[in-house]
């Protein structure tokens, strides 16, 4: 049996941690996303779990409620999953363009205040480098921290660093 989706319109809420809360309480089983290769999917309680420790491992990395997490990955339900996280958890969220010149890309993440880069290993060096040109810009600046996460399961590395410390030391790379 498939479970519904819930009907749109029928909350109240309006926030997305009030959305995503509400549409895994009415619907737990229902499938909010599939894989563009239709190999994965994710429910909307699985959504609503892993949206919650995205929220716990980004405290763990001293991410505040209100700060901005930019992102430098491809589209893909681990990237789905770490936006719609961050959202749920208080913080904004700055996905950068990825077509964008290195310049471009420092200009967004300068003033979006970004606190944490989270990049896919493809982007790695450009996210180093944006980030150091950031902070050549303002040395007084807050710290920005730079998180590459691999493959399209980002998001789920990103939740393995709230389950172990030593995972979140590995994953991340202050620049």
């Amino acid at each position: 049996m498939t479970a519904e989706a819930p009907a749109s319109g029928t909350t109240s809420a309006t926030t997305v941690k009030a959305l995503i809360d509400a549409a895994a309480a009415a619907a737990p089983d229902a499938v909010y996303a599939v894989a563009a290769d239709g190999a994965q999917s994710i429910t909307f309680a699985g959504l609503a779990q892993d949206c919650a420790e995205i929220g716990r491992a980004l405290d763990a990395l001293g991410v505040g409620r209100g700060d901005t997490v930019s992102t430098m990955m491809g589209n893909g339900l681990g990237t789905m999953r770490l936006l719609l996280g961050a959202m749920h958890a208080g913080r904004r969220v700055n996905p950068v363009n990825l077509l964008s010149s290195e310049e471009q890309m420092r200009h967004v993440v300068g003033h979006a205040d970004a606190r944490l880069v989270v990049a896919s290993p493809e982007w790695a060096v450009r996210a180093g480098a944006v980030v150091a040109a950031v902070r050549a810009d303002d040395p007084a600046a807050a710290p920005i921290r730079v998180l590459i996460v691999a493959s399209d399961a980002e998001a789920k590395a990103l939740l393995e660093a709230v389950r172990s410390p030593s995972a979140a030391a590995a994953l991340e790379a202050d620049r």
